[in-house]
């Protein structure tokens, strides 16, 4: 894989949601070019397969969206969270293909990518794993995890990693509990008294651009905030 996604993904032409499926390639590159191997090899080694491995090199990924009859013939079971499968293969000549009928299965299958991968110490990414096939679906359509942020505080970029960590464990729910007796750090603007008053302190509030931003940041990694 390069630094620039476009020289290594080629996106569907037609693709209504570009931009997060973009920002969802960028995502990729930045995590598989960070994952040295270093306690898998001796000290002093290459952190990669030899050249004459170098056909693990990835060198091509697709990314397409198909229709959910197409996806639905080439998984092996039967699955109700269609919108959230993928299909994944790796040929052993480095070549990348991840098929799903949504953006939230491309994410899935992005991240499931950067799974199988490792930075080579001179040139590219590389697998010892290939060939791969993954069809992949989730068991349970609610995988959630919930915040208490009216008693623990957490900053906006704490929350935007929790989201994070969750995405690449492909869960897709986050409920902030955020209001309760102990304090009321919310920002309400018909009501400003209420954050003022109940929250810890004044820099422990969340305003209407903090949740505004955190429910983006959390929709453009497939989960619903």
């Amino acid at each position: 894989m390069q630094d620039s996604a476009q020289r290594v993904f080629h996106l569907p032409p037609s693709f209504s949601d570009r931009a997060a499926l973009e920002k969802a390639l960028k995502r990729t590159l930045h995590t598989v070019n960070n994952i040295v191997p270093r306690n898998l090899r001796p000290r002093n080694t290459d952190f990669g397969p030899v050249r004459k491995n170098y056909a693990n090199i990835v060198k091509r990924v697709k990314v397409e969206i198909i229709s959910e009859r197409s996806l639905r013939d080439i998984l092996p079971f039967h699955t109700e969270h269609i919108g959230e499968a993928y299909v994944l293969d790796v040929t052993s000549e480095g070549s990348v293909c991840i098929s799903a009928c949504s953006n939230i299965g491309l994410n899935h299958g992005l991240t499931t990518l950067t799974q199988l991968f490792f930075k080579h110490s001179s040139h590219g990414v590389y697998t010892n794993l290939a060939p791969i096939h993954i069809a992949d679906a989730p068991k349970f359509a609610h995988r959630g995890l919930n915040l208490d942020v009216s008693r623990s505080f957490y900053a906006v970029e704490h929350i935007e990693r929790t989201l994070d960590a969750m995405a690449y464990n492909k869960m897709n729910r986050l409920h902030l509990h955020i209001t309760d007796s102990q304090a009321w750090p919310l920002e309400v603007p018909t009501m400003p008294a209420l954050a003022r008053n109940g929250a810890y302190h004044s820099s422990m509030i969340y305003s209407t651009k903090d949740v505004t931003q955190i429910q983006k940041h959390g929709a453009s990694l497939g989960i619903e905030v």
